[in-house]
């Protein structure tokens, strides 16, 4: 009996994750990176991860049409993973506390959900580039789902009226909503201290990966 056989390159090579995260935020400890880098360290695979955040890099800019024809290319390569967390300044629920609080006033509503239409010009160009944010991220999570990849979208949760107001959500967005049937996805909420944060900071997301954990509220409608 001869010396066993060497073990082939296909035996040996640990399966790739490729990763690209939109709007990843600033470096910090306990971020999707540092998790990746975990399942890496562990042996279970090897991670190719791309992340994407003016914080990050002026190169980063995702206000640049031609940053992100550069992103829908990559995505369009196939069996890329996409987390995407576009800006929620302009949703944000504190701005209507402004009546009782002096601050930022609402830009939108469940009624105007892209924007008031007598918003100044300032106020208007920022909702457009929020607008604009979710647009392409509802584009590249089509792509990646297309080409046989996975996506997971996060905004915070749609939690009604505050003030006798409806804040606009992208969850009330019709192009999100399609999502479900085109992609095959699910939406699902979680507070975030069941994870290990340190406030309950109710957070919606949408995937169409499998979603078994039972801190996640699945909406089954």
């Amino acid at each position: 009996m001869g010396p066993p056989s060497s073990p082939t390159r296909s035996q040996t090579e640990k399966p790739i994750l490729k990763v690209v995260y939109l709007f990843a935020g600033k470096k910090r400890h306990s971020d999707v990176a540092a998790f990746l880098k975990k399942a890496e360290t562990e042996g279970g695979v090897q991670v190719e991860l791309h992340e994407f955040d003016i914080e990050r890099s002026p190169q980063h800019d995702l206000t640049d049409t031609a940053l992100w024809d550069k992103i829908f290319d990559t995505l369009k390569e196939g069996n890329w993973v996409l987390i995407v967390s576009p800006p929620c300044n302009t949703f944000s629920r504190a701005r209507f506390q402004n009546r009782r609080h002096p601050g930022p006033k609402p830009l939108r509503t469940r009624m105007w959900p892209r924007g008031f239409p007598w918003l100044s010009a300032a106020h208007r160009a920022k909702v457009d580039e929020a607008n604009s944010f979710v647009d392409r991220c509802i584009h590249a999570c089509q792509l990646v789902s297309e080409s046989g990849g996975y996506f997971l979208l996060e905004h915070p949760e749609d939690l009604g009226t505050v003030e006798g107001e409806q804040p606009g959500s992208i969850w009330q967005w019709p192009e999100v909503l399609e999502l479900i049937p085109c992609c095959n996805a699910v939406s699902f909420a979680i507070h975030q201290c069941h994870f290990g944060a340190p406030t309950p900071k109710p957070t919606r997301f949408m995937t169409n990966i499998e979603v078994s954990d039972k801190r996640c509220h699945i909406d089954r409608k």
